[in-house]
């Protein structure tokens, strides 16, 4: 009986720990859709630069972009584009993967802009969001 009392003493720690864990997650969840949505807001402003940029190549010569080419697969739709800035950022693909195809057939002044959004978005971006988080959730 003893042992059974001094486990349930340990469980309670427990549960109170894991309490507090759940109310800063709670406690952040406001703080983390805004960050979305400003995360989103960026890669969306980025993302319509290098579709217009990439859709004017296509229409100018129809046969330099092929469907199945690097540059219509990270950059033929603003879908397409959005998905690829936001693995390259999020380590989902590598960013240089899909800034070659920009460099190779759109323009070697889109790579800048390129670097320029990922440097941005990992070291600012991302950092500031980690701070909110930890500020949030003490």
């Amino acid at each position: 009986r003893l042992c059974r009392g001094i486990r349930m003493v340990r469980m309670v720690r427990f549960v109170a720990e894991l309490r507090m864990l759940i109310m800063s997650i709670l406690g952040s969840l406001r703080t983390l859709f805004w960050a979305i949505v400003l995360l989103f807001l960026f890669i969306l402003m980025i993302s319509l630069y290098f579709t217009q940029a990439v859709l004017e190549i296509r229409m100018n010569n129809e046969n330099r972009a092929e469907p199945e080419s690097g540059l219509a697969r990270f950059w033929g739709t603003l879908g397409d584009s959005v998905i690829s800035l936001y693995a390259s950022i999020t380590g989902g693909i590598d960013w240089k993967d899909s800034m070659d195809p920009l460099k190779e057939e759109v323009s070697v002044l889109a790579v800048p802009v390129f670097m320029l959004f990922v440097a941005f978005s990992l070291l600012c971006l991302i950092n500031v969001f980690t701070g909110v988080f930890v500020e949030a959730a003490l």
